[in-house]
């Protein structure tokens, strides 16, 4: 494999192995200048998974997903993280207020 489970490229692109939409499945956090910007990838694809509890039988762990969401949500909330939901064509990002 070419990445660890969890890590950094380039010292600002943390990366973490969640296994939870598949076995590999790997969510990213970009940090630069106090600013964070999440990518869920298919982990947190739309905000309106992040908003609900919704387990999805499509994922390979689906309460881990349900789980993940919602702690991402709750913890880039408090921080004011952007993030990023490629499956979403109403909000693609969502910023702090």
């Amino acid at each position: 494999m070419l990445l660890d489970d969890n890590g950094y490229i380039d010292g600002y692109i943390q990366y973490t192995m969640t296994a939870a939409h598949t076995p590999y499945h790997i969510v990213f956090m970009i940090e630069e200048d106090g600013q964070k910007v999440f990518f869920g990838g298919d982990d947190a694809p739309q905000l309106q998974q992040m908003k609900n509890r919704f387990v999805a039988k499509y994922d390979y762990d689906g309460k881990k997903c349900m789980e993940l969401r919602q702690q991402w949500w709750q913890q880039g909330q408090a921080e004011k993280w952007i993030f990023l939901f490629y499956h979403d064509i109403k909000t693609p990002v969502v910023k702090p207020a």
